[in-house]
């Protein structure tokens, strides 16, 4: 069968519905979250102990969210005696025909595991410790490594990783060894500090190669760890 699409109906002879539109991300978006806009679903916790994740948009099963705003989610209760590590995930309901952002419960060992059916599917955006008998989470670490879109299916992405523990209080450092391609006209970079994903405006970038060197725009003290994630893009 041939299938195209879209023009204006005459008459109604053209009719799409949102399968339709959709089916056109097949082999050009993958599913995730967009890198680059908003805050990419950044997610905090606020001083009151709300959940805040950031604003953003990501694509799952050729849907779309966007959020233009910071969302404050309130956290699961916590159990009596254990610890529990939850999730913020987005999903998407196609039975429900919604998507949202939301709290997944998990286990005193894991992260909850995420659903993918012909139903619904979801993508994990932050882990959430919470510690026994309190409301308020312990910590939060930065989950949508797992998650980023493919913008080009037929795109492959290599990750170049490497990782360091400050030993001394510093203000910038250089990529080091392991990264000696690194191209920041043509490469993504990613800097985490501890699990969480620094924001662009607080850092510089400048030469290439395992030489570049990152300015940090506040210091860094000593017993950090600090992790570089390149992304290199080659066409199959």
């Amino acid at each position: 069968m041939i299938r195209y699409g879209f023009f204006n109906s005459e008459s109604g002879d053209r009719v799409y519905n949102a399968d339709d539109f959709s089916d056109l991300f097949n082999g050009v978006v993958g599913d995730g979250i967009f890198r680059k806009i908003g805050q990419a679903f950044e997610t905090s916790i606020s001083g009151n102990g709300k959940i805040i994740v950031g604003s953003g948009r990501a694509v799952i099963k050729g849907r779309w969210i966007e959020s233009t705003a910071s969302e404050s989610l309130e956290p699961l209760q916590p159990e009596e005696n254990t610890v529990r590590i939850d999730s913020v995930i987005l999903r998407c309901d196609m039975a429900s025909r919604s998507m949202e952002i939301t709290i997944r419960k998990g286990s005193a060992t894991s992260a909850p595991t995420l659903g993918d059916t012909a139903l619904f599917k979801e993508i994990r955006v932050a882990n959430i410790t919470m510690a026994a008998g309190s409301i308020k989470p312990a910590s939060i670490e930065d989950a949508r490594d797992e998650s980023w879109v493919h913008p080009l299916v037929g795109v492959h992405v290599t990750e170049i990783k490497r990782e360091i523990t400050t030993s001394t209080a510093i203000t910038s450092t250089s990529l080091g060894s392991g990264i000696d391609n690194f191209d920041p006209e043509k490469d993504s970079l990613n800097i985490y500090i501890n699990g969480m994903m620094l924001k662009e405006s607080e850092y510089t970038v400048s030469g290439s190669g395992r030489s570049a060197k990152v300015d940090f725009k506040f210091t860094l003290q000593a017993d950090n760890r600090v992790t570089f994630v390149v992304l290199k893009s080659v066409a199959e």
